[in-house]
Formats: structure tokens, sequence, C-alpha cells
């Protein structure tokens, strides 16, 4: 048998860390009371996704990003075609999508 080693041994008995989760800091806003209100009385599930939201609304606006949409749609569009996404595939979910949603408007607006 071969000599092993040492890193070899580290690496088989190291584990890997989960990352650190992100700092975080808290600020105060000033908002309408009603507003306020609203979010309080709103269940915790609900401010968390709020919370997200408006972290990443300030995070964009504070830390604009440097790409345009145009350049980050065509990347999405290279990567989803060496998926195998074809144009025909494309359509087909887009118009899918269509159908069920204006069967959704339908039975809200059926429904008044």
């Amino acid at each position: 048998m071969g000599a092993t080693r040492p890193e070899d041994d580290a690496m088989a008995t190291d584990t890997i860390d989960p990352p650190a989760p992100p700092q975080t800091d808290t600020i105060t806003l000033t908002l309408p009371a009603e507003l306020v209100r609203k979010y309080r009385a709103a269940p915790a599930e609900k401010r968390e996704a709020w919370d997200l939201m408006l972290e990443i609304r300030l995070r964009i606006m504070i830390d604009p990003p440097t790409r345009t949409l145009e350049e980050v749609m065509a990347d999405v569009g290279r990567e989803a075609a060496a998926n195998g996404l074809t144009q025909e595939i494309l359509d087909d979910i887009l118009q899918e999508w269509d159908e069920e949603r204006k069967a959704a408007r339908a039975g809200r607006e059926g429904g008044l």
C-alpha cells in the first residue's frame, strides 16, 4: 500500500462549515402610523417577506446593479439555450401561463 499524505487525511476528515449568516443591524424608519400598525399586526411570515423585499429594494437604491436588465436577460437566454430550452418550448410555456392567467382572471371577474 502506498503512503498517505497528511493533507489527504485532513481532507478526508475535514467538514465544511456552513457560511456565516450575514451581519445585520437595525435602522429606524419614519413611516405613517397606519402603515406601522398594519405591519405590526401582520403575521410573522408576512413581515419577514416584507423585510426581505425592503432589503432588496434598499440595496438596489443604495448600491445599484452594474449590469443592465438587457445584459442579465441575455445571459439568462444563453444559459436557457445551453440547457435545452428552445423558442418552441418557451412559446408553449408562455402560452400555457397566459391561458392560466386569463382563466384565473375570468374566475375572479365571474365571482363579482
